[in-house]
């Protein structure tokens, strides 16, 4: 896989406003770790824009700023590599996957709201009864055990070893290697991301 291939991923939550979107004097606050950055509108709507639409493809960079210049916000020059300076945009090709997953962790945002009635073997995660995305089992029981978790390696080995020790696991090595589970999650990040359930941090060092 090429950098090119690697999936972008938004580091950080998101604090504060003094203004609207549209007012070139407006400053966004993103907290990531024990840091807090002050963007301005540009960076910050690339950094909102890193989320992904839900249901959208693998986001990668040449994703990404595709759909900044189909929304008619083309990044600048220059911007791109200052969210990347700042640790609020990751790059994560499978050859650091690990370290990566090592240094952040999986925050949920929303409530779990149990099995789903419309998806069957999915969980629903959203606000009391509004239901806002579907995950299968596994990537909801990853999302729920995440704040116990240091970190999310931790999160995918223990995601590993307790499927390990269930009932037929046979059929299931993408679900028992950590190091599978962890390319699995990556992938279906952006589908958490997209919607608000939950966000990416960086660990306390």
């Amino acid at each position: 896989m090429t950098q090119t291939d690697a999936l972008v991923l938004p580091v950080g939550q998101f604090g504060s406003a003094t203004g609207p979107l549209n007012d070139p004097a407006t400053r966004f606050e993103v907290r990531a770790g024990d840091r807090t950055v002050t963007l301005h509108p540009d960076r910050f709507a690339i950094w909102l824009s890193a989320h992904a639409m839900p249901g959208a493809p693998r986001w990668t960079e040449r994703a990404l700023t595709e759909s900044l210049v189909a929304g008619g916000m083309p990044a600048a020059p220059g911007d791109l590599d200052a969210l990347y300076a700042d640790s609020l945009l990751v790059q994560v090709d499978p050859d650091r996957a690990v370290s990566f997953a090592a240094g952040h962790r999986l925050v949920p945002l929303l409530l779990g709201l149990g099995e789903s009635s419309d998806q069957p073997g999915g969980y629903a995660l959203g606000l009391l009864d509004q239901p806002l995305v579907t995950v299968a089992g596994p990537m909801f029981l990853l999302w729920a055990w995440s704040p116990v978790e240091r970190d999310l390696w931790s999160s995918c080995q223990r995601l590993a070893d307790d499927i390990g020790t269930g009932p037929d696991t046979a059929d299931a090595p993408a679900l028992t290697d950590p190091e599978a589970v962890l390319a699995g999650v990556l992938e279906g990040l952006h589908g958490l991301l997209s919607c608000g359930a939950a966000y990416l941090d960086r660990v306390a060092s």
